[in-house]
C-alpha cells in the first residue's frame, strides 16, 4: 500500500513528502517539494530541522508531532514559512495538510501536502495596504476642505471677505489634489485597456524636458541624453512612464541625492531609459514585485504610506503596450535602485525591419537580472 502511495508522491507535480518518527525524518520528498525547500536528495533519510535548520522556532515541527501523537489531521490555509533558498532566507505562504498514515493501529507516518498561496497572499495585502492608503489620500483633503468651508460660512456672515478669499483659495487646492488622484486612478484603468495610442517618431530629449517642466524637477534629475536620440511610440504614453519613474525615485531618495536619467541606444534598433537614484534600494525578491498593482515595500522606514503604489504598475503596463520591457536593478536595500525601459528606436517605424520582444529578449537578460 506504501509502495504505491509513495509512487504517487514521487509523480504527483505538486508538494508532497512522508516524514517517519518522532525525530520527523524524511522517508519521501517528491521534486516538487524539493524544490519549494530550494534542497536536493541529499535531504531524504534526515530529520526534517536537521535538512531545514530554519524551521527551528516556526510553528511546523510541533503541529507534526501533535499530528503524530494524536493522529488527527491538521489543516492551515496561507500559513506564513520563512526557509532559505540558495542561501537566503524567503517567506512564502502555504495552504497545508498533515495527514497520519496509519498501519494497523499504528501511526506509520504524516503525508504532508503544500500548495503555494504566495502569490495570492500578496496581491490580497497589497490590495488591503492600496484600500487603506485610499482612504488616507481621500479622506485628508476632504477633511480639509469641510474645515475651510465651515470657517468660510462663519467668516461670510462677519463680513471677513478677505479671509473668505484665502480659505476658497485652500478649499481650492485641496480640490486639486483630489482631482489629481482620481486622475491618477482612471490613468490605471486606462493603461490596462488593450487599445494602443497613436505612435510616431519623436526626439527623446524633447519628451525628458516636457516631463521635467511638468514635475518641476529641472535641478533635481540630471539629465544624459543626446539630441539625436529618437524613439518610435506613443509620446504621452512615453511622458507617463518617464513620470512614474522619475517620480518613484525622487519620492524614495534623500533630499540632498540628485536622480540621474540617461538615455542612449542599446543597440541599433532599441533606446534604453535609465533612471538611477541613491535611495533605500530594493531587496532581490522585489526586483519584479515592485512592479504589481498596489505593491508597496515595507522594507525601509521611509514614508512609504505617500502614494498609491499604482505609478510602477501602469509605467509597466504602458511600456508593455509600447512592445518594450522594463526592469529594475539594485545591490540592495540602502543601496539605491535602477529602473530600466526600452523602447523602439525612431529609426524604426512600422515598416522598418524590427525585432520583436522575444527576438530581443535574451539580450536584455544580459543586461539585467530579473
Amino acid at each position: 500500500m506504501f509502495d504505491i502511495y509513495f509512487g504517487l508522491i514521487e509523480s504527483s507535480p505538486t508538494p508532497m513528502c512522508f516524514f517517519v518518527g518522532d525525530e520527523l525524518r524524511i522517508e519521501v520528498a517528491n521534486p516538487a517539494m524539493l524544490a519549494t525547500w530550494g534542497k536536493d536528495e541529499t535531504v531524504l533519510g534526515k530529520s526534517l530541522l536537521e535538512a531545514l535548520p530554519e524551521m527551528e522556532g516556526q510553528p511546523f515541527p510541533a503541529m507534526l508531532r501533535t499530528v503524530l501523537d494524536t493522529g488527527i489531521p491538521m489543516r492551515g490555509d496561507a500559513a506564513r514559512a520563512r526557509h532559505e533558498v540558495n542561501g537566503e532566507l524567503v517567506t512564502s505562504y502555504y495552504d497545508f495538510s498533515y495527514t497520519p498514515m496509519t498501519t494497523g493501529k499504528k501511526i506509520r507516518g504524516i503525508a504532508v501536502i503544500l500548495h503555494d498561496v504566495t502569490a495570492q497572499v500578496m496581491v490580497r495585502q497589497s490590495r488591503d495596504r492600496f484600500l487603506s492608503v485610499l482612504s488616507h489620500e481621500f479622506n485628508t483633503p476632504l477633511t480639509a476642505v469641510m474645515a475651510c468651508g465651515q470657517l468660510a460660512e462663519r467668516e461670510l456672515l462677519t463680513g471677513n471677505y478677505g479671509k473668505c478669499q484665502r480659505l476658497i483659495y485652500k478649499m481650492n487646492d485641496r480640490m486639486r489634489k483630489l482631482a489629481s488622484l482620481v486622475d491618477s486612478l482612471l490613468s490605471v484603468a486606462s493603461s490596462e485597456r488593450s487599445s494602443p495610442a497613436a505612435q510616431s517618431s519623436f526626439s527623446c530629449i524633447r519628451a525628458v524636458n516636457e516631463v521635467l517642466g511638468e514635475m518641476r524637477l529641472r535641478d533635481r534629475v540630471q539629465v544624459y541624453a543626446a539630441e539625436d536620440v529618437t524613439v518610435y511610440a506613443s509620446f504621452s504614453n512615453t511622458k507617463e512612464i518617464l513620470k512614474s519613474l522619475i517620480d518613484n525615485a525622487v519620492r524614495f531618495s534623500p533630499a540632498e541625492n540628485s536622480v540621474s536619467l540617461t538615455v542612449d541606444y542599446l543597440n541599433g534598433d532599441i533606446v534604453k531609459f535609465t533612471v538611477k537614484d541613491k535611495g533605500v534600494g530594493l531587496s532581490k525578491e522585489e526586483h519584479t514585485r515592485i512592479f504589481r498593482k498596489y505593491y508597496k515595500s515595507t522594507n525601509n522606514d521611509l514614508a512609504w504610506q505617500k502614494g498609491l503604489g499604482i505609478g510602477l504598475f501602469k509605467a509597466a503596463n504602458l511600456v508593455q503596450a509600447e512592445g518594450g520591457q522594463i526592469w529594475a536593478e539594485s545591490d540592495g536595500l540602502n543601496k539605491g535602485a535602477t529602473f530600466c525601459f526600452t523602447l523602439r528606436s525612431g529609426e524604426n517605424t512600422p515598416n522598418s525591419s524590427y525585432p520583436m520582444i522575444a527576438e530581443f529578449t535574451p539580450m536584455l537578460a544580459k543586461v539585467a537580472s530579473y
